[in-house]
């Protein structure tokens, strides 16, 4: 995918892996009732979709799997 894994789209889609994982978590957690708060998941969600601002307008397919955790 990338001639250059340290190159800053490669890092880029690094973070948004690393932040989707965590939002799958947290949504997780909400509904096994471990978490209580829907505002930390939402408050994920948005982190995850910010690192989405490198591939737009490209991210529509990534969006679409942030919005299936909303």
């Amino acid at each position: 995918l990338f001639s250059d894994p340290d190159s800053r789209l490669a890092r880029d889609l690094r973070r948004f892996a690393c932040e989707y994982g965590m939002a799958f978590q947290v949504a997780d957690d909400f509904l096994d009732g471990e978490t209580t708060d829907p505002a930390i998941v939402l408050a994920q969600l948005e982190r995850t979709r910010e690192c989405l601002t490198p591939f737009a307008p490209a991210a529509a397919d990534l969006e679409q799997l942030i919005d299936y955790l909303h």
